[in-house]
């Protein structure tokens, strides 16, 4: 195009059914997207610089087949990128553009660590996009620094808080699945994703898949735990394949958080309590307990031992009993 540098026109088809594409890239991509065009039949771009909002539908099937089941994070994040985004082209979203959002997602009162979600969707999105040729160049997305978006350290509770908690979950199956996360150090989803082909109860074994699908196998100690999950499974339909299964979507739950909450209240907890802090609460009292780091490392899942460190706070009671031994000379006398 004369007046636009960088930009070119793909001409197709005669008559009625000819269509003229605007284009920006060099020649050469420019001639791959014509000879695309023509052998596809103009497909998914026949918006070859389509709008955000209008990408998205396109985007979501082709991230769905290609990645795991989970997708929920990603899906609310587009939500909100929609509703700043949606009627910009995508070769519109600038660095400047992507700084106003993030200003005003902060001013909103959302924490920089969703904010950085979002703009992790959104940066998988353009990466797609520049795949199917949509754009040519992608704009720079900035993090947040470390200290912006690290998570607080948890206050773990004593273990017989956490106990008495789950033992006041109402529904047996919940209470099930957050025993599994408090005794058998389960991430959220993969207690309620568990596949039940992968449950071997005699041997008191089950196959967890985790992130990336990686899988490692989990030892059954509890005994409530195993009649928990043999109650689930004589509940099970015949061609049920995941343990727990929402009656109403025919999927996995997603989030459970509530029955727990609704626990800790009506036990007159104080504190906070969510599901990820079941597993933070498995890694501190199994470090206590004896387990080595490469243990937990290999129970709980982490590609690294660095990632289980993160896990193994020592809790209150024990450091409170460590610095008694040691300010104490009377305590420290009878454990001589």
């Amino acid at each position: 195009m004369k007046n636009k540098p960088g930009w070119w026109i793909i001409d197709i088809g005669r008559g009625k059914n000819r269509k003229r594409y605007p284009f920006e890239g060099n020649l050469d991509t420019a001639r791959e997207m014509e000879k695309e065009l023509r052998s596809q039949g103009i497909p998914l771009t026949d918006i070859v610089t389509p709008k955000f909002s209008q990408c998205i539908p396109h985007f979501i099937t082709s991230y769905k087949n290609n990645r795991p089941a989970s997708t929920a994070r990603t899906m609310i994040s587009l939500e909100h990128l929609q509703k700043h985004f949606g009627n910009i082209s995508l070769h519109a979203i600038t660095n400047i553009g992507i700084e106003q959002y993030k200003s005003a997602r902060l001013a909103q009162g959302i924490k920089p660590v969703t904010v950085q979600k979002e703009l992790c969707a959104l940066s998988t999105l353009l990466k797609w996009a520049k795949k199917q040729r949509m754009i040519a160049n992608l704009p720079e997305i900035s993090k947040f620094p470390g200290n912006m978006i690290a998570a607080p350290l948890p206050a773990i509770p004593l273990q017989a808080d956490i106990e008495r908690i789950i033992g006041a979950v109402l529904i047996p199956w919940k209470q099930t699945a957050f025993k599994l996360m408090f005794f058998c150090g389960l991430r959220r989803r993969e207690a309620l994703q568990l596949r039940i082909p992968d449950i071997i109860l005699d041997r008191g074994l089950m196959i967890v898949r985790g992130k990336g699908n990686k899988q490692r196998i989990v030892p059954i100690i509890r005994e409530d735990i195993k009649e928990g999950i043999r109650s689930s499974l004589k509940e099970a339909k015949a061609d049920q394949h995941f343990l727990w299964v929402n009656p109403s979507t025919g999927r996995p739950y997603i989030d459970i958080m509530d029955a727990l909450k609704a626990a800790a209240i009506r036990q007159g907890f104080k504190g906070r309590v969510y599901n990820h802090l079941l597993r933070h609460c498995f890694g501190t009292y199994g470090h206590e307990a004896g387990l080595s780091l490469r243990e937990l490392q290999e129970l709980m899942g982490h590609s690294t031992s660095q990632v289980t460190e993160i896990y193994t706070h020592l809790s209150s009671q024990h450091l409170t009993a460590a610095l008694t031994r040691w300010q104490n000379p009377a305590a420290r006398r009878g454990t001589e």
